[in-house]
């Protein structure tokens, strides 16, 4: 991961997402969210090559707040995810 913290991009916060599927594979659901959280931040700073996969990452940690159930948590990153959404689509209408 050092190696990918100080080049960033899309490798980082791929890097993130796979030690968050580890974290959530063992059982460690609160790291896997930590780890979730950060894939995030690298996927909006990436904006907007990367909207699709920040898309995906928000709504997968909306899944993981629902089975923690933590609905106000996953209901905001849904909310956000659906801003997206229509973000893009404004763009591909103009």
């Amino acid at each position: 991961m050092g190696s990918f913290k100080r080049k960033g991009g899309p490798r980082l916060a791929l890097g993130y997402e796979g030690l968050a599927r580890i974290a959530e594979e063992t059982g460690h659901y609160h790291d896997s969210i930590a780890e979730w959280n950060r894939a995030g931040k690298v996927w909006e700073s990436l904006q907007p090559a990367h909207t699709a996969e920040l898309i995906r990452n928000l709504e997968y940690r909306a899944f993981l707040y629902e089975q923690l159930r933590q609905d106000r948590d996953a209901a905001y990153l849904r909310e956000k995810a659906t801003v997206l959404q229509q973000a893009i689509r404004w763009a591909a209408a103009v």
